[in-house]
C-alpha cells in the first residue's frame, strides 16, 4: 500500500511540476488542459496544490507511524 501512495504523490508532483513549467512556455498538458478553463491565479493555484499536494503524499506514505498510548 505505501508503494501505491507513494507512486500516487509522484505522479501527483511531477504533473503539477510540468504543468507549471511547461505553462511558461505557453504549452498544456492535454491531460490537465482543464485546469485553463479557470482564472489565471485559481489554475495556478491549483497547480500548486497539486505539486505540494504530491511532496506531502509521498512524505507520509515514506514515514513510519508510530501509535502514542
Amino acid at each position: 500500500m505505501k508503494g501505491y501512495l507513494t507512486l500516487f504523490g509522484y505522479i501527483i508532483f511531477v504533473l503539477g511540476f510540468l504543468s507549471l513549467l511547461l505553462g511558461l512556455l505557453g504549452i498544456d498538458l492535454r491531460i490537465l488542459s482543464w485546469i485553463n478553463y479557470f482564472d489565471s491565479p485559481i489554475s495556478l493555484l491549483i497547480k500548486l496544490a497539486m505539486l505540494f499536494g504530491g511532496v506531502i503524499i509521498m512524505y507520509v506514505s515514506k514515514t513510519n507511524r508510530v501509535d502514542f498510548e
